[in-house]
């Protein structure tokens, strides 16, 4: 029985990491969008300067 706790326990540490992998790739992305966001904002504010 202890083999199949073991099992279950590597599983659920195993999940448990791609969620938190899973989570810092979406917060990167979000941070990506807000970049390009200001980028997108700070090149329409040069071309309104030009």
């Amino acid at each position: 029985m202890s083999t199949i706790t073991a099992a279950s326990d590597r599983s659920t540490q195993r999940s448990i990491k791609q969620q938190k992998a899973i989570g810092e790739v979406t917060d990167a992305m979000d941070d990506t969008a807000i970049f390009l966001k200001l980028m997108k904002k700070a090149e329409e504010a040069a071309q309104a300067a030009a």
